[in-house]
């Protein structure tokens, strides 16, 4: 399963607590930002009907992530390999592949903190924020740094990547899709077929 979604997943799910130091950090907004989309997923855990957990998990998850951004990203040297279509049908792919398969996985991390500790610019174009903080599980002295690249958007915020225990997890998915259309000389039909395959596994269990 890919790991860039297992990790969009649990940062969506996690409740976020802002401590007093957040007002003077480099981008209060951005961190705001983090936060409320995480306590937007909390909520939705409280309905009771799969299915439309499922759809409201979907449309968090489509109006804060620039899924576009990072499915092209997730390509790497392959990014121009996709017709239009192609691109459409492998978003939504994607889309399905998170529906089936970790929105009823949400509630094992119902139990769980992140706390917003900062956040600093990247670039010099002033388009891009990190966000920092960390996830701490009910019942474990641990705790994971997750950090956040969003992007500005439109007087907003997109998620483009998450950092946890130290790995971006986009990049890590964009390794593995390269490694997928590699071996099969370069043909998209190969990754989308792969992607199917995966959800077919999932709609089994």
């Amino acid at each position: 399963m890919p790991r860039m979604i297992v990790g969009v997943a649990i940062a969506l799910c996690v409740l976020a607590t802002h401590p007093a130091h957040v007002l003077a950090s480099d981008d209060a907004v951005a961190e705001a930002f983090a936060g409320e989309t995480a306590e937007a997923v909390i909520a939705l855990l409280k309905n009771s009907n799969p299915e439309q957990r499922k759809q409201e998990f979907l449309k968090i998850f489509v109006s804060k992530v620039d899924i576009r951004r990072v499915a092209r990203f997730a390509l790497g040297q392959y990014a121009r390999t996709p017709t239009e279509d192609q691109l459409k049908e492998y978003i939504n792919i994607l889309k399905e592949f998170i529906t089936k398969v970790y929105v009823s996985r949400l509630s094992d991390y119902s139990d769980a903190m992140v706390k917003i500790t900062d956040s600093t610019n990247k670039g010099s174009r002033g388009k891009e924020v990190i966000v920092k903080s960390h996830i701490t599980m009910a019942g474990k002295d641990q705790s994971v740094n997750l950090n956040w690249w969003l992007l500005r958007e439109d007087g907003g915020y997109k998620i483009f990547d998450l950092q946890v225990a130290g790995i971006w997890l986009a990049q890590e998915q964009r390794a593995t899709f390269v490694s997928i259309l590699k071996k099969g000389d370069g043909k998209f039909p190969v990754l989308l077929s792969h992607l199917r395959k995966q959800i077919e596994n999932a709609s089994k269990t």
